[in-house]
């Protein structure tokens, strides 16, 4: 349903921001279902440009059994599990590359990234060698970046 009509939305040819999502569901596990199917439908469709929950606390939150995280500890609940695992490690580009294939240039790395900005750092035995930023936008294809590090500080 959500999908449908976000399509329907869509067809305006404007961005779409999904704002105020809560999920209020008196069975947390539930809950935790429903917000995660409304992320990732959300996240996943092309129109969508962001997310905004409208409240995350039960104490604060007009409709408690909306929350992510309960009491006055602020325990985190299984919707706001869910809503971790999905922010900060299924949809979040963390690499740690050391193996790449070498070419007469150097050596080459491929992955597939999120939109949004990175950081590269080059490290030699966890020492920061050299720092290249750059952003990966909607509608772009290969990037190819070079980043040059001078031969005496490459080790093996």
């Amino acid at each position: 349903m959500i999908k449908s009509r976000l399509d329907k939305v869509a067809t305006a040819g404007l961005p779409i921001w999904v704002t105020e999502l809560d999920v209020n569901e008196p069975d947390v596990l539930e809950r935790a279902a429903g917000l995660e199917d409304s992320l990732r439908v959300a996240f996943s469709h092309p129109a969508v440009e962001g997310i905004m929950l409208w409240g995350f606390w039960s104490e604060m939150h007009r409709q408690p059994h909306a929350s992510l995280v309960d009491g006055d500890n602020f325990e985190i609940n299984e919707a706001g599990r869910r809503w971790r695992q999905l922010v900060f490690n299924d949809w979040r580009t963390n690499l740690s590359l050391t193996d790449g294939t070498l070419t007469p240039e150097g050596k080459a790395f491929d992955f597939r990234g999120f939109h949004g900005d990175y950081d590269i750092v080059i490290k030699s035995h966890g020492i920061p060698m050299a720092t290249k930023t750059f952003q990966l936008l909607p509608g772009d294809d290969t990037l190819v970046l070079n980043i040059n590090i001078a031969n005496d500080i490459i080790v093996g």
